[in-house]
């Protein structure tokens, strides 16, 4: 007695191995990278980064020359909370105090 595959069945179980492998494949690769770990913020080293510092006053400095006293007041408000070098601090807060007054006028 002779035991033949279908065809039918053959095309079935092309399709079941390869859908197998499409999906079995990427978990492969997916489980081969190493867990990173968050970093402690309060550990984290403070990086001054002078072209978003600009960036940023730009940006409040575009607010300023619009007249738009309360966008400039929310957006130099949080400027404490950046990581500038003690030697430009000084000017940082004359920028804000005399940006909010200059946007009222």
């Amino acid at each position: 007695m002779s035991y033949q595959v279908k065809p039918m069945a053959n095309k079935f179980i092309a399709i079941c191995s390869l859908l197998i492998l499409f999906f079995c494949v990427p978990a492969i690769a997916v489980n081969a990278n190493d867990i990173k770990h968050h970093e402690d913020p309060d550990a984290a080293n403070q990086v001054f980064n002078e072209f978003s510092l600009l960036r940023y006053y730009s940006d409040a400095l575009d607010t300023i020359l619009q007249k738009q006293p309360q966008k400039t007041e929310d957006a130099l408000k949080i400027m404490p909370f950046a990581n500038i070098p003690e030697d430009l601090i000084v000017a940082a807060d004359e920028f804000s105090d005399y940006g909010i007054a200059l946007s009222y006028s």
